[in-house]
C-alpha cells in the first residue's frame, strides 16, 4: 500500500492564505461586511491577543534563563560595548515608541470651521473607535 504524502508547513500555510483571501472575496461580493466583523474579526482578535499572551513569557524567560545560566560574569560583561548597549536601547526604543505616542488621547485635528460643515477631518488615532 502507497503512502500519502503529507503535505509540508509552507504549503499548508499558503493554503490557509488562499482560502482566506477566496473567502474574504465571496464575502466582500455577497455584501457580508457586517458578518466578517461582528463574527470574524472578534475570533482573529482573540487569537492574535493569545499568541501575544503565550510569546511575552517565553521571550522573558528565555532571556532571564541566559543570563541566569552565565558563569564568567567578568569576561561577559568585559565584552559587552557602547555600541552593543545602544544597538538594544534603539531597537527597544523604537518598537516601544509607536505604542506611547499613540496611547496618549490627544485632540482632534479638525478646525472648528471643518466640523461645523460636516467637512471630513483628520482625527488621531487615540480617538477613533477600534
Amino acid at each position: 500500500m502507497k503512502e500519502k504524502k503529507k503535505l509540508s508547513l509552507p504549503i499548508k500555510i499558503f493554503i490557509g492564505m488562499a482560502l482566506g483571501i477566496i473567502a474574504g472575496l465571496i464575502f466582500a461580493y455577497f455584501k457580508q461586511g457586517a458578518f466578517t466583523t461582528e463574527w470574524i474579526k472578534p475570533i482573529g482578535t482573540i487569537y492574535v491577543n493569545l499568541l501575544k499572551f503565550l510569546v511575552v513569557p517565553v521571550v522573558l524567560f528565555s532571556i532571564a534563563d541566559g543570563v541566569i545560566s552565565l558563569n564568567d560574569l567578568k569576561r561577559v560583561v568585559g565584552s559587552i560595548n557602547g555600541p552593543g548597549c545602544g544597538r538594544v536601547s534603539a531597537s527597544s526604543g523604537s518598537s516601544v515608541q509607536p505604542r506611547i505616542s499613540t496611547s496618549a488621547p490627544r485632540a482632534s485635528r479638525c478646525s472648528q470651521a471643518a466640523r461645523n460643515a460636516a467637512v471630513s477631518c483628520v482625527r488621531s488615532p487615540a480617538l477613533t473607535p477600534l
